[in-house]
């Protein structure tokens, strides 16, 4: 009898304890996703904010909705996704600059979701270390993505890559069509989210082709329906990518790199906010860190493919994406180290490395020695808890900075400040070029576009030209 107990004691305390990893891990996400959208409730304003300024046309109606507003540069990026959404958004479901924001907490949220349950698929089990999917995903050290709501196309690129993760990152032996469906469809709205997504389409363009067209050397034969699939997606990404590159400029404020010593700390300094937080100095060693994990997880993979035939397939696709996330680290590099040193560390390039940490995590659970891939998951959550003070009190420097600008410029114009003294006060607080702004502030007043509605333009100055949008 005391046996029969005992056993049914231990048995209690076993339930309990595979019950302590889903239950934390989970709440760790509906922490994260609360907190995220509460840091957006708090700091920012109906106020356009940096690149927001380049949406104020639709939404007053100065711009027409079109394929010619959708496909406009912006950057170096043809954000026609994002814009899809927020016009959408305008339209539909509220006129608000806030709208956007949320929306980007939804899709970043959602991917973290993804990763979690992709995670359980392939262990069995929730593990209390899968909780650095969601502390990576939603990371308040990406302030500067979360209050700007253009930057939602960052946040698009950012959860295609993660869907294109969770893709190759379950192995299965069914037909082939499904995944090359999925995954195709994916890449061509990669380069139509960003132009970080742009350039991570080679490595993933060639393993399409290997999967489609030899199964990747699995010895698994290729089906008609999955070739045909695969060879018009395959059409239609280089079609995209086509008339992505037809008329496309370099933008003329951005410098070439001054050499490829310089840009190569770039690409460490950007490779460093995978784990590592926008607001320590000491952000080298963690990004050489990366450099040797990415290296070392490449050559367990490649040693995986080697050994089993019949992962190829999925083993060769976490390799593509890793070296397509390593392709916009490289882009990183070579656009942005002319600006000069600590650019690579910027706080919107943390929305784009989170994924590199999701697909590294991924890949040592599905492949990984079993004290190795404890090291290597264990030593992940470390880093990331260790800078998540730093990122809380980045976020909430960059929350207060923004929000007070915001807030100021919502405060004056109720108060009917005049023009010609509140566009000093904005300026560059908000939006650096005076003028500019102050002509897409005109819009907003014309548009009765909250408190703009109360602008005061007491400045000699063309009125806009009058909407032509159909709203």
């Amino acid at each position: 009898m005391e046996m029969q107990r005992a056993r049914l004691e231990r048995g209690r305390w076993a339930r309990a304890w595979d019950l302590c990893g889903p239950v934390l891990v989970w709440a760790v996400w509906v922490a994260t996703t609360a907190a995220t959208l509460l840091y957006i409730r708090q700091n920012a304003r109906n106020i356009p904010y940096r690149d927001d300024f380049a949406l104020v046309g639709m939404m007053t109606g100065h711009e027409q909705f079109g394929l010619p507003w959708l496909w406009a540069q912006h950057n170096e990026h043809r954000p026609v996704i994002s814009r899809l959404i927020l016009a959408g958004l305008s339209r539909f479901v509220k006129n608000d600059f806030q709208a956007g924001r949320y929306f980007s907490v939804g899709l970043l949220s959602a991917a973290a979701a993804s990763m979690l349950v992709l995670a359980r698929r392939l262990r069995g089990s929730t593990s209390v270390t899968d909780a650095v999917l969601p502390l990576a995903m939603l990371n308040l050290g990406q302030a500067e993505t979360l209050m700007i709501t253009f930057a939602m196309n960052l946040v698009v690129t950012a959860w295609i890559a993660v869907e294109l993760i969770a893709a190759v990152g379950r192995p299965g032996h069914g037909p082939g069509w499904p995944l090359a469906l999925r995954f195709g469809l994916l890449m061509v709205l990669l380069p139509l989210s960003s132009g970080g997504g742009l350039v991570m389409l080679p490595p993933l363009i060639v393993w399409l082709a290997c999967y489609v067209a030899w199964g990747c050397w699995s010895g698994r034969e290729t089906g008609g329906l999955e070739r045909a699939i695969g060879l018009a997606v395959l059409m239609a990404c280089s079609s995209t990518v086509a008339l992505y590159l037809s008329d496309f400029y370099n933008p003329p404020h951005h410098g070439s790199a001054p050499s490829l010593a310089v840009a190569a700390a770039t690409i460490v300094e950007y490779l460093s906010l995978t784990v590592w937080s926008v607001a320590l100095n000491s952000w080298w060693p963690a990004g050489l860190l990366m450099v040797l994990l990415i290296a070392v997880t490449v050559l367990l993979l490649a040693r995986v493919a080697v050994r089993a035939p019949a992962e190829r397939p999925w083993v060769l696709g976490l390799i593509a994406i890793l070296l397509a996330m390593l392709s916009m680290a490289a882009a990183v590099g070579l656009s942005r180290s002319g600006f000069g040193p600590g650019l690579g560390r910027s706080s919107r390039y943390v929305t784009l490395t989170a994924p590199l940490l999701c697909a590294l995590y991924i890949a040592w659970l599905a492949y990984g020695p079993d004290l190795a891939r404890r090291a290597v998951h264990v030593g992940l959550l470390t880093m990331v808890c260790l800078s998540l003070p730093a990122n809380i009190a980045f976020g909430g420097r960059h929350g207060t900075t923004a929000g007070t600008a915001q807030r100021e410029v919502e405060w004056r114009l109720k108060a009917r400040v005049p023009a010609s003294k509140l566009m000093r006060q904005a300026c560059p607080l908000i939006f650096p070029d005076l003028e500019f702004a102050y002509r897409r502030f005109m819009m907003l007043k014309e548009a009765r576009f909250g408190a703009f509605e109360s602008f005061h333009d007491d400045r000699m100055a063309a009125a806009p030209d009058p909407p032509t949008a159909v709203r």
